[in-house]
């Protein structure tokens, strides 16, 4: 028993980096020709297989998170294989296949540990709005505009030093950032700290610059709002919604955003003119105007795609339900949308209502931001998330009726 208590400890451990590199988007400091961010997701994916190793006996949930993951993978591969050059992607598969091995440990293993795991991402949110907030302070915004994790390079820090693909990218950070806001507003709210480490959060998440994750935060805010002022009826957690409480309350996010978005654009105009920035509205435009009308003409590649990763070889439109539909097809978006939404249809039933009002928070975070801007890293975060979230209501629904 110890020691496994012990090997426990150990997997626990062997998760911080790739939770502290996650939260700062990316980090890809190099140590020794090596990235950091490769090393931490290596550490990642080894901590997940001895996650996975611990299972001694698999739950009706857990098998049908892993069938999930399965079908999803499966076409996946499909669309490799009928691409016209699947040698260019099988890169990609190797990817998704790590980061799927990493989600699914991170669910089994965090199913039992949930106020560890949210301490972690809290922790690591926290950290990383400091180094950002830090960051500023030191080096501004630098000649891009943006302030993300700076790198370390010829004896001194600087933004992207070797251009974009050497630093975090802003919006990633940000998009974690903002996760970590939405869990401190869920786990730790009461806390006279959280309050000023939120504060922080979200002022490093705006110091980033990022369009879709204050946009996206605000959606998530408002999602969890909406649950917490709905309440529960019975057993079946059937919900009968207050509409004056709901007519409130989104009203007072209405006018708070309102007079937060006014201030922000008043006293910092780098975000104005980040908000009607001409060229870049008009680059996302140009993009999907070109996947609309080049990418969905074959009907066959619409429902199985062109190769997981196509995108990356063409013109990425910054889209994600547009990039997986072009990549491995419509039925593939499909299995990829419903890993999102089942765990928060399924908390909705059986957990707390602050509980699903979190998970409908971060669920609508991530929906709203894949309209503008997504990384293969952020979808499998939010989907382990909520994963770890349904696993434990589950365990704890089940333990309950045990006693009953």
């Amino acid at each position: 028993m110890t020691g496994a208590i012990s090997f426990s400890r150990i997997v626990l451990v062997s998760y911080v980096p790739f939770f502290i590199w996650t939260f700062l988007g990316g980090h890809k400091q190099l140590f020794f020709g090596f990235s950091s961010d490769h090393i931490t997701i290596l550490m990642a994916f080894v901590s997940a297989s001895l996650s996975l190793l611990l299972v001694r006996s698999v739950s009706k949930e857990e098998l049908n998170i892993v069938l999930l993951f399965i079908a999803i993978y499966f076409f996946y591969c499909l669309s490799v294989l009928i691409a016209p050059t699947p040698y260019l992607f099988v890169a990609r598969l190797i990817d998704h296949f790590v980061y799927m091995v990493i989600s699914l440990g991170v669910a089994f293993f965090f199913k039992d540990r949930v106020a560890t795991f949210l301490k972690m991402i809290a922790g690591a949110a926290v950290a990383s709005a400091v180094v950002v907030v830090l960051a500023w302070l030191c080096l501004g915004l630098g000649s891009w505009g943006r302030v993300t994790i700076p790198v370390y390079t010829e004896g001194s820090f600087s933004y992207f030093p070797g251009g974009y693909e050497t630093s975090a990218d802003p919006n990633v950070l940000a998009f974690f950032l903002y996760v970590g806001a939405i869990t401190l507003l869920y786990g730790f709210f009461d806390r006279r700290w959280a309050k000023l480490a939120l504060a922080v959060v979200m002022f490093a998440g705006i110091l980033t610059f990022s369009r879709s994750g204050f946009v996206s935060f605000f959606m998530a805010v408002v999602a969890y709002a909406f649950v917490l002022t709905a309440g529960w009826l019975g057993k079946g957690a059937d919900f009968k919604i207050s509409i004056s409480k709901l007519f409130v309350s989104l009203t007072i996010f209405a006018v708070a955003f309102f007079l937060v978005a006014q201030a922000v654009l008043a006293y910092f105009p780098l975000i104005k003119s980040r908000v009607f920035d001409y060229s870049s509205n008009s680059d996302r435009l140009q993009r999907l105007h070109y996947f609309i009308e080049t990418g969905f003409v074959n009907p066959l590649r619409i429902i199985f795609g062109h190769g997981l990763g196509a995108t990356r070889e063409s013109i990425d439109p910054h889209l994600f339900y547009l990039s997986v539909v072009y990549d491995t097809g419509l039925i593939s978006l499909m299995f990829v949308l419903f890993a999102i939404v089942w765990p928060v249809y399924r908390l909705f039933k059986i957990a707390s209502v602050k509980t699903a009002a979190y998970a409908a928070g971060v669920g609508v975070f991530f929906l709203t931001n894949a309209m503008f801007y997504w990384q293969v890293r952020t979808y499998y975060f939010v989907v382990a998330l909520l994963f770890v979230l349904y696993l434990s209501a589950s365990d704890s629904k089940k333990r309950s009726l045990k006693s009953i």
